[in-house]
């Protein structure tokens, strides 16, 4: 281990040893009256009339451009027309101050019809330009997620295509929340504020490898200072049972000073209903269990950032989850045999939860130079409690409804758990002559106690306690580089580096189990770009899946006579390697993709034929290969309608050396999903959506589904100059998303049909008041990673 981080370190010290000289080429093109003209192309030619690097101005008109010694011609280009030609030499680094064609009404003109590019590629990343779309005119976040190239949005719920997970950042700053909690905070930023929005599907080795999943990174537009904004919402939600929500934010931007806080709280119940069957040699189990959750929470949010000088800034950042749940379930068993009724076993219970969730950030920013230079260091904390509390009985009944002797269970958990997480981080930005790079580390430890404490009359024939407690460090340090080669070839190569130290404790079980490992993520990109409307990229990189907390736990958990669970201080984190082939033009994107998984963890169900019971149990049991592919258009070229389609396939093939699950299975999965956006009235005060996707049967790791599919429809009206907004929506309409699926153990046949109460009628009502010109920051958690694993 020694060696390796010693290795690592010698291998990042050597590449500043390979720079070269380069000399960067800076100025900015204004028009009349001295404003600036964004996204003129600015290129750098030898005398033969051949590019050699090339960009688009920013915002401000500006350029930075990177060459070696020499003589050049710089050219300005807007919508094909030249506007500045002009020879240049190249000696050092050169500021051509502001470039003003002879012409400039000619060149006013030809910005006033400028559109920036719906779709713009970055060697690692994917830019959509909300500001120059249509279909998000009008809407929230969460419409633009819709219609962004690559990202998935069924009844709310927001999943990258390819991928199995993903997190969400404003401005560069993870968004430590999910489910509806991240849904409703999406729902409070405006699409007209928002100017790009980034899909990364291979996340550069600046973050962490943790996880098989890639980051939305939503820009927001820049704003004035001196200004305050605030915004007020409710929402009725109808599914099985009602719910009701409420959110809101207040900002403000005084001299130095912005301060920004939001919240949003509510309550809500609704039915989860399961049914298993499963098929023994003599009988078969019928399982029905309908589940009503019960809930309420609370989750406020602050933030604040001081401009200390010019150049810095320190802030901090602060939010809390309460959250109070209540389960209450029955089940029902029946158990016959070639359908002659045998026995059935009824089953209820309830459980509640209290979970707390407490995170925290300080951070400080400083600008090292004027060309880009940049340090921030980040100092995260992350805590949790929560006492979860379960009472189970159930009671066995011969055919004649009579109860038999010895068959009553009963069943009393009392779990306090306590999670804690502290992180320091830094960050180095060096943009240099000839390249751009990117350096930092991360040191975090986290601890886990689990006290549990269980009273069951039948299998265990007493009261006994569990206490478990998980020590996790972790060091991460990494470095990346950006080349441009021309304005045709770019590529980009990260390496990070992940040394691990964990020790488990079941003083119960008088247990220790202790793990020591450290692994290179390294990451690679390069593209290509012959012209404006075609663009060919590759990436590679390799990441790590780590077990939750609770999966780590060695203590039995039962659900009732039959059935119980337990975790496993053993399990190991696996590896995935992802290799990633993209071809884009104009609005149609094409990917296609290989993963290739190594000793993946699952939770395994062990079903023993002889006395029927369940053992639910977490193993290192999968190698998994995907390949795969999408096409995902946009189209915008009506006012009044506007769609985006996308078609998914991949082929799975997954095998296991647990003798008691199938070693092999191999299949196909398939989905196809179409979002349509209409202009109901010309001024775009009167929007209507409908979505319709459809998931093909077909293979997920050792399971078979059979197809699944959702409509689902809404109804906008923007009010009072579109700061009041009304939303009418109406989610699984057929009601026909319904997760139908089968898998064997012990060569036994168990059928799942489970439906999640996805058919709902939503009616929102929102009002933006105050100066909505506000500049405000987001700042990322650094222990998201570990909050993402409580659960």
């Amino acid at each position: 281990m020694k060696k390796l981080k010693i290795n690592l370190l010698f291998v990042f010290a050597l590449v500043p040893l390979l720079i070269q000289a380069q000399f960067t080429v800076t100025g900015k093109v204004v028009g009349q009256n001295n404003l600036p003209i964004p996204t003129a192309e600015v290129s750098l030619l030898t005398n033969t009339n051949v590019i050699v690097t090339s960009q688009l101005t920013d915002e401000q008109g500006s350029f930075k451009l990177t060459a070696n010694q020499g003589n050049y011609i710089l050219q300005v280009k807007q919508l094909g027309t030249t506007l500045i030609e002009k020879n240049i030499t190249v000696t050092q680094n050169l500021n051509l101050g502001k470039l003003q064609p002879d012409d400039a009404k000619k060149l006013e003109e030809v910005t006033i019809v400028a559109k920036k590019k719906l779709i713009e590629r970055k060697v690692d990343r994917l830019v959509f330009n909300v500001e120059s779309s249509i279909s998000a005119t009008g809407g929230d976040a969460l419409d633009a997620l819709k219609v962004t190239p690559g990202i998935r949005v069924q009844n709310d719920v927001i999943s990258m295509i390819g991928k199995s997970g993903m997190a969400v950042m404003v401005d560069d700053k993870i968004i430590p929340l999910s489910g509806d909690d991240l849904t409703n905070y999406l729902k409070s930023i405006t699409a007209d504020n928002i100017k790009s929005i980034e899909v990364i599907t291979t996340p550069p080795a600046k973050y962490s490898a943790e996880g098989n999943s890639g980051l939305i990174n939503i820009k927001l537009k820049k704003v004035k200072k001196d200004n305050w904004n605030a915004s007020l919402g409710s929402t009725y939600l109808q599914r099985t049972y009602p719910a009701g929500f409420l959110q809101g934010s207040y900002n403000i931007n005084k001299n130095k000073i912005t301060f920004k806080s939001s919240f949003n709280t509510g309550k809500y119940i609704y039915r989860i209903t399961e049914k298993h069957t499963t098929y023994f040699t003599t009988e078969s189990w019928d399982e029905q269990s309908p589940r009503d959750i019960k809930g309420a929470f609370f989750n406020p949010k602050v933030g604040l950032d001081y401009e200390v000088t010019k150049k810095s800034t320190v802030g901090f950042q602060f939010s809390t989850s309460l959250v109070n749940q209540f389960f209450d379930e029955t089940s029902t068993i029946k158990r016959t045999n070639q359908g002659a009724l045998l026995s059935s076993v009824n089953s209820g219970s309830n459980q509640t939860l209290a979970p707390r969730t407490y995170v925290g950030n300080l951070n400080y920013t400083v600008k090292l130079d004027t060309i880009g230079k940049k340090l921030t260091v980040d100092l995260d904390y992350l805590g949790y409690n929560n006492t979860d509390k379960q009472n189970v009985e159930s009671n066995e009944y011969d055919a004649n409804n009579i109860l038999i002797s010895g068959a009553n269970f009963k069943l009393n958990n009392t779990n306090g758990r306590k999670i804690e997480s502290v992180s320091l981080k830094s960050d180095v930005e060096l943009p240099l002559k000839w390249a751009s790079f990117e350096t930092g580390f991360r040191v975090s430890n986290s601890s886990t106690n689990n006290d549990l404490l269980t009273y069951n009359s039948q299998v265990i024939g007493g009261t006994q306690q569990n206490i478990f407690n998980y020590n996790e460090t972790t060091e991460a340090i990494y470095f990346s580089g950006t080349k441009e080669f021309s304005s045709k070839w770019k590529t980009q190569i990260g390496l990070r580096g992940e040394f691990t130290q964990t020790i488990g404790k079941s003083i119960s079980l008088n247990e220790t189990n202790k793990n020591n490992y450290g692994k290179l993520f390294p990451t690679v990109y390069l593209s290509y770009s012959p012209n404006n409307n075609h663009t060919f990229s590759i990436k590679y990189s390799k990441r790590i899946n780590r077990a939750g907390f609770f999966q780590l736990n060695p203590f039995k958990l039962y659900s009732n006579a039959y059935v119980y669970a337990e975790g496993n201080p053993m399990l190991l984190p696996y590896v995935t390697h992802n290799t990633e082939f993209n071809y884009g033009y104009k609005n149609i994107e094409v990917s296609v993709y290989y993963s290739y998984k190594d000793n993946v963890s699952d939770q395994v169900s062990i079903v023993n034929p002889t006395n029927y019971n369940t053992h639910y149990f977490w193993q290192n049991v999968l190698t998994t290969e995907q390949w795969g592919g999408n096409i995902n258009y946009t189209f915008d070229k009506l006012k009044w309608w506007s769609m985006n389609t996308s078609f998914e396939y991949s082929y799975n093939n997954s095998h296991s050396d647990n003798p008691v699950l199938l070693r092999n299975v191999k299949g196909n999965q398939a989905s196809f999903s179409i979002n349509n956006d209409f202009n109901v009235k010309k001024d775009k005060t009167i929007l209507f959506n409908l979505n319709y996707w459809y998931d093909f049967a077909g293979v997920d790791g050792l399971d078979r589904s059979t197809s699944m599919q959702s409509l689902s429809a809404a109804l906008k009206f923007l009010l009072l100059s579109k700061k009041l907004t009304l939303t009418l929506a109406g989610n699984d309409i057929l009601r026909t998303q319904k997760r139908i699926s089968s898998s064997y153990s012990n060569g036994i046949l168990i059928q799942h049909n489970n439906y999640y109460d996805n058919q709902s009628l939503r009616f929102s009502i929102n009002y933006q008041f105050g100066n909505d010109k506000l500049k405000t920051k987001e700042r990322k958690f650094g222990n998201e990673e570990d909050s993402k694993r409580i659960n």
